[in-house]
């Protein structure tokens, strides 16, 4: 919701707030405004990018939006010039999409409007800027995929020769580890039944014929209920990696089954998918464990390292005594895993450990482990097979941001551009 609030602040600028309007240049038959200036000044102050505040940086930040407010409007005017339409259907999702996103960010429709009641803004003031944003944006991707995009070729034999001329400077695949553990779960196994019966419950209610929406309203323990259960449009690393596994599984419009989260069971659909995102909604049966129950994982947890370390085999006592039913029958065994993938807390521990070495007790969101290191492996080079994918797209990319330059200096140097000066 901070970031919202930052968002529709930002809007006041353009709705009779404290910036007085004047023109920052002069495009053609295009001006920017200050106001446009000072948005996304204000913006990048939110998002903590203007650091020191100074006179000199704040100087600097204002003249690189401006350079590139005027880069944007030259590619918008060169897409019209050469007839580049947003189709209106397309443009209309987008839109919904990001209104959607938006809404998803608070509990319910009134806490929504009441945010954009604070701040002078109407909902459909809202939908306008983002209605003009994302028709810009559309006309710019359309009209560089068209002249600039398209002349970007890099051969097979342009990937090889660089494979070939660079492999010594090219990145190694990263250390793995293996690893295993020993987890103690805070809650009892009948609260996480009772918790995935609740979502198998509503899923056959949703299979029976019941609208998604009104079973969410109904039973689900999160506030997106009040919303149908719609979280909105998310993307890789988005959401915890359980409920973004089992989405990335899902075809469009499939339910899942019981999904375990480290906030308790879900039920998902997901509703489109879109150039690497996707909508989805759920409903959660919350798992919440109690202070004596978090005490006691966490002794579990204990007990069981003080056994492994009087001597007891590491196997042996997972066996017996883990509650991780995926691992427990292979000693608590992981796998291969890069550390890159675990939480950073989890990864510095395991990084100081020596081979056959245990953790202390770590907590994540699944409970108290104890860790132990089977083995490490140093990362080796790629093979050309192996990354030849990685280096077309880089090389691309190389070769579109010169073809860009390119082309963006010769549209800059045939247009009027003026830059007023104004003072703040």
């Amino acid at each position: 919701m901070k970031r919202l609030t930052f968002f529709l602040i930002a809007l006041i600028s353009l709705t009779g707030g404290q910036v007085v309007d004047r023109i920052a240049a002069v495009v053609n038959d295009d001006i920017i405004l200050v106001s446009e200036v000072e948005e996304k000044l204000f913006l990048l102050d939110a998002q903590g990018q203007l650091k020191d505040r100074d006179s000199t940086q704040v100087a600097a930040m204002r003249k690189e939006i401006l350079d590139r407010l005027i880069e944007e409007r030259l590619v918008v005017q060169r897409a019209k010039s050469q007839s580049i339409t947003a189709d209106p259907s397309d443009l209309q999702k987008r839109v919904d999409d990001a209104m959607d996103k938006v809404r998803s960010q608070f509990p319910t429709p009134d806490a929504f409007h009441q945010a954009l009641n604070q701040e002078g803004i109407t909902e459909t003031m809202l939908r306008e800027r983002y209605q003009n944003d994302i028709e810009q944006e559309v006309l710019g991707q359309r009209i560089v995929s068209k002249e600039v995009r398209s002349k970007v070729e890099v051969s097979s034999a342009d990937v090889e020769k660089y494979y070939k001329e660079n492999k010594d400077q090219l990145p190694r695949k990263p250390a793995e580890v293996e690893l295993a553990h020993f987890l103690a779960r805070p809650v009892d196994a009948s609260v996480e039944a009772a918790a995935k019966d609740k979502i198998e419950k509503a899923r056959e209610r949703i299979v029976g014929g019941e609208k998604f929406e009104d079973v969410a309203a109904q039973v689900s323990d999160d506030p997106s209920r009040g919303r149908g259960g719609l979280l909105g449009w998310f993307q890789k690393g988005d959401l915890d990696p359980a409920f973004e596994a089992a989405a990335e599984s899902l075809k469009v419009g499939e339910l899942s089954g019981p999904v375990r989260s480290a906030f308790g069971y879900h039920l998902i659909e997901v509703l489109e998918r879109d150039e690497g995102r996707f909508k989805v909604r759920h409903i959660l049966a919350l798992v919440e464990p109690k202070p004596d129950q978090i005490q006691a994982a966490h002794d579990r947890a204990e007990a069981a390292r003080a056994r492994i370390v009087g001597g007891e085999p590491f196997e042996k006592v997972v066996k017996e005594a883990s509650e991780d039913p995926e691992t427990k029958d292979q000693g608590g065994n992981l796998g291969w895993i890069s550390p890159q993938l675990l939480l950073p807390e989890v990864a510095g521990l395991i990084d100081s450990l020596k081979v056959g070495e245990l953790s202390p007790v770590v907590r994540s969101a699944k409970g108290f482990h104890v860790f132990k290191v089977l083995n490490r492996r140093t990362g080796d080079d790629y093979t050309y097979d192996e990354i030849k994918d990685r280096l077309r797209t880089y090389l691309e990319q190389q070769q579109l941001e010169k073809a860009y330059d390119t082309w963006m200096k010769g549209i800059r140097d045939s247009a009027y551009v003026e830059i007023k000066t104004w003072n703040r």
